[in-house]
Order: C-alpha cells, then structure tokens, then sequence
C-alpha cells in the first residue's frame, strides 16, 4: 500500500521541530548558567522541547496520508509523548553535568547520552508508529531502520554539542547562530522521522481494526495550537529571565561605576585621588612610555574647600595635556606622559607665577620614569622629596 504527503503539512512539521528545537537551545543556556537552580529549567525544558518533537512526529504522520482510515491507540500515543519528554530531560540533565567546563563537554557523558537520547527518540517515533491500529502490522526495512536510529543518535550527540556551544547569546550575533543551529536541529529531527516513515511497509490488504482511538486530523488544530503555546511560553519565560539578567547586570554596572567614583575621585575637586594615583603607578596600569614625570604641588597652609575646587578647575584648563589629581587637602600632582622632568616641573612654575598669590605659598617638585627610577610606584616619594627641596628662583 502507498501513500503519498501533503508538503505543506510536511512544512509545517518542520516549523515545529524548529521552534522547539530553539526552544532547547534556549533552555539549555540557563540550565549550563552557573547562577541558575538548573532544576526548574530542566523541568520546563523537557516539557516543551519533548512535546516540540512528539507534535512534529505526529503531524509528519498527518502529512502522509494512506488511502484507508487511521486510527491511534490513546496509551501508546501517549506513552509515546513520556518518552519524549523523558529523552528532553535527559538532554538537559546531562548539560546540567558539564556546567562546569561547557566550553569542553566530556565525551565520556556526551556520548553515552547521545546513546540513550537516540534510544529514547526512536522509542518516541516507533512507538507512536504503534499506535497505528491497522492489520496487518506495520513491516520495517532493515537498512532503513538502522539508518534512522543511526540519525537520531547521531542528531542527540551533536544537539548536546551545539547547546553547550550555543549556550551565551550576548549580541544579534549569537541570536543568529542560536537559530542556525535550531535550523539544523530540524533538519536533524525530521530527517530521523521521515527516514523512519520511508522504512515503513504497508500490506496492500491493511485496514483499521477499530473505529475508537484518535482519528487522523487531531494534530493538525489543536495538538499544534497546544504545542506551539506551549513553546511560546517557554520562550516567553526564557527571555524574562535573561531580560531580568540584563537589568541586574546594568545595576550592578551602575553601582560599581558610583562605588568606583566614590573611591577613585575626590569628593571636593572632583578630581582623580591618591587612590586613583596609586592604581595608575603599578607595573601592570601604566604602560612603559618613553617618559612618564610627576610634578607635585604642595600648598603651605590650609585652603578652603572652594579654594580647592577653583584650583582643580585651573589645574585642568591650563595643562590639559597631563591628567590632574588631588593627592590630599592642598597637595595636587600632574601626571606627563613624554615629557622631560626639568621641562615639565618648569612649566608648571612659570605657570604658577602667572597667578594671583604667585608662588608665594607653594612648593614644587617632580619626579620622572626612567630618569629617576624605573619603578613606577616610587615616583610619589621622589617627587615628595624633590618637593622639600624647592627653593623659589
């Protein structure tokens, strides 16, 4: 007996391996998230995407249409749609086991995996070919049916692969990868089932032996509606989480932005501190330039704290070529990257002499890498002691 597809129905099959098969894929991203309870989205996973598949295989048998009715056997249907979701959660499982290395899953746990998920799959599909309730039985082509399990194996050990692979989308860029890889993953699920239905033989004599059961049409309407819901709201879950993930990653970006500013800025000037000044002068911060000086200025008194902004204020407009800092009350340092020491510690005095109060009540000194010494962290003390050795010109 031959039958023939109706392809948009074939079509539609394939939709549906797909959006579950991106399902997965996302379910898969927060069960190999360190910082998720993998637990819940194993469960939720293995609802949907076993479901995704178990609807694809049922509509790929309402694609293909005999020339006598078809009837399914309810239990076996729905012990078809168990194993399903079974193989589904133990995809996820099994990612929830290399949440620790992702970046390179152990063959030891992937592959015998890949085994029991193929297993599981051709469960599912053969199982729901069982359901079938016609006489004489449905007669399998050896080669053909070794080739499907061979698929479903293969398509299980790759789906585990391409998850842990898949597993971050940070930009449009993993998104579109994500849903290549669920194009794939389709392709790889309807294969197993069409390679499955092609090993299949009908006796010319078939006929249903009961008029009870699910008739043909019951996954077109509402087996698809339910299924594709079913999806969106995973789908739907899956992208709150990750939005939330986003919003807690921005705040916690704002609070280490205000807590760094806190740390590294001077409340008064607004200037960069002691602290900052510090960070900068490691080996590590600041790369070996040709020449990096540090003119100290020391105030000898006490100066308000307007008195100091306005000083941070001048610092800035008249050597903007050199970052400012305020090392501590009425004590400020400019940083010059590629400037000689005699040539920098001179245009700040020149400057300095320019202003109102001259340089009556301040001191300077400076200090320069490698002139002076190839440690960076020493500059502030050099510096210091050349300021206590000023004497105004």
């Amino acid at each position: 007996m031959e039958g023939s597809y109706a392809l948009p129905v074939v079509a539609l099959s394939y939709i549906v391996a797909v959006i579950a098969a991106y399902t997965a894929l996302e379910m898969a991203g927060k069960v190999l998230r360190p910082q998720n309870r993998p637990t819940p989205w194993i469960l939720a996973g293995s609802v949907a995407f076993g479901t995704g598949i178990w609807s694809m295989h049922f509509i790929g048998m309402e694609a293909f249409d005999l020339p006598i009715d078809v009837v399914y056997d309810g239990p076996l249907t729905i012990m078809s749609w168990i194993a399903a979701v079974s193989v589904s959660g133990l995809a996820l499982w099994t990612l929830a086991l290399l949440r620790k290395n992702p970046d390179r899953p152990d063959p030891r746990i992937v592959i015998p995996a890949g085994l029991v998920m193929g297993a599981g799959i051709c469960i599912m599909h053969y199982s729901g070919m069982a359901a079938m309730r016609i006489e004489p039985g449905i007669q399998y082509d050896p080669l053909l049916f070794s080739a499907s399990v061979l698929i479903a194996v293969a398509a299980s050990i790759v789906t585990l692969l391409i998850a842990a692979r898949l597993r971050r989308v940070r930009n449009f860029k993993d998104v579109g990868l994500r849903l290549g890889a669920a194009l794939v993953m389709g392709v790889a699920v309807c294969g197993m089932h069409y390679t499955g239905m092609w090993a299949a033989s009908f006796a010319p004599d078939s006929i249903c032996t009961t008029a009870s059961g699910l008739t043909t049409g019951w996954t077109i309407g509402p087996i698809t509606f339910a299924t594709l819901a079913i999806l969106a709201s995973a789908l739907v879950v899956s992208f709150g989480d990750t939005n939330a993930i986003r919003k807690r990653r921005a705040a916690e970006r704002e609070r280490s932005a205000v807590a760094e500013e806190k740390a590294f800025v001077d409340q008064v000037t607004g200037l960069p501190n002691r602290s900052w000044l510090n960070r900068q002068l490691t080996e590590n911060a600041v790369s070996k330039a040709q020449q990096l000086t540090l003119v100290m200025l020391e105030h000898q008194g006490t100066t308000s704290a307007d008195g100091q902004k306005e000083f941070a204020q001048w610092l800035r407009q008249q050597f903007p070529q050199a970052q400012a800092v305020c090392v501590q009350e009425d004590s400020f340092a400019l940083l010059f990257y590629g400037y000689k020491k005699d040539a920098a510690r001179q245009q700040v005095i020149d400057l300095m002499a320019t202003r109102e109060r001259g340089m009556a009540d301040w001191k300077i000194g400076a200090a320069a890498c490698p002139e002076d010494t190839e440690r960076l962290f020493r500059l502030v003390p050099r510096a210091r002691a050349d300021v206590a050795a000023f004497s105004p010109a």
